[in-house]
This record gives C-alpha cells, sequence and structure tokens, in this order.
C-alpha cells in the first residue's frame, strides 16, 4: 500500500523507550499500548539495538534463531536449555532472560538500566541489587569469564556468538 503508512501495535514498559517518546514529543496511553508508524518504528531503530528492542515487547518477538553457541555454551532458546560442553546447566528463569539478552547483543555492553527494563518485564520492579545477584548467579553457572563487567556501567558476553535456526 503506497502512500499509507501501516501501523504496529507494541506493548511497551521499557524506560528506555518512554525515554525515547518523551524526547520526540510522542505520548504513551495509559494502558501501555502505543501505536507506532513504520517511519517512527525506524527511527527508534536507528537509536537503539534491535535485539534488545524486542526484549522490551511484552507480545514477544518472532523465535529467528533457536540455537546460540558461544565457546562450549550452546543455548536452546525453544526449549529454554543451556548446556557447557555437553552438560545441561540449570537456570532461573531471570538468569535465561539475561544469558539471552548477552547471546544476541555479544560484545556489547547492555547497561544495568537496560537489564533492569528486560527483567521487569517477568517481575515486578527489581532493584538494582536484585540485578547484581542474578548477574552473580548467571556468571556463576556459565562461567565469570564469559561475561564481562564495564564497572559502573553494565555488562557484554566476551566472545563470538553462533546463531543457528
Amino acid at each position: 500500500m503506497k502512500g499509507k503508512s501501516m501501523t504496529k501495535s507494541i506493548k511497551i514498559n521499557s524506560r528506555v523507550l518512554v525515554d525515547y517518546l518523551d524526547h520526540n514529543h510522542l505520548s504513551m496511553p495509559k494502558d501501555g499500548e502505543y501505536i507506532i508508524n513504520e517511519d517512527d518504528f525506524a527511527n527508534l531503530l536507528r537509536h537503539y539495538n534491535e535485539d534488545v528492542l524486542r526484549a522490551y515487547f511484552a507480545n514477544g518477538a518472532p523465535l529467528e534463531y533457536r540455537y546460540f553457541e558461544s565457546n562450549g555454551l550452546i543455548y536452546d532458546r525453544l526449549n529454554k536449555v543451556v548446556t557447557i560442553d555437553h552438560k545441561e546447566i540449570v537456570c532461573t528463569p531471570s538468569e535465561l532472560l539475561l544469558l539471552e539478552a548477552f547471546l544476541q547483543n555479544a560484545n556489547i555492553v547492555l547497561t544495568r538500566d537496560v537489564l533492569i527494563d528486560l527483567l521487569s518485564h517477568s517481575k515486578t520492579a527489581i532493584q538494582d541489587n536484585t540485578l547484581s545477584v542474578f548477574i552473580m548467579g548467571l556468571r556463576k553457572k556459565v562461567g565469570k569469564t564469559r561475561i564481562g563487567v564495564r564497572k559502573g556501567i553494565g555488562y557484554y558476553w566476551i566472545g563470538t556468538v553462533n546463531k543457528r535456526k
């Protein structure tokens, strides 16, 4: 349909997205749903990493990749299973959310605020120290050498990640 702008319905409750909307003088309805046209959506993607943004959409992102592999670790996104050197590692739902965000954004620092927003979708508002506990647990399970720290800023996945369907 040329000449008409298609819209996408996105449910948001992220501080990053709310800040973006405020900065661009866009409003968010009280019900938490915001209708955004393709041009605004494309502009939003230019400002933020697409994989991180998808984590904010309450209705979920399509399952583009099922497996993430990095240095002996394999994450099966569909079945929510983590293995390291063929040994299954049991992770909490919060740890799996963090792991997936790191694997989708390897070597990119994810700020503490972004990670707190991500976890807030699955729980009520979490505190900064709660994030530290979740990160500490995940680092203990997958190995401290896989998750890097930028003190006072955030965390990042160290290494190459291969994604496959």
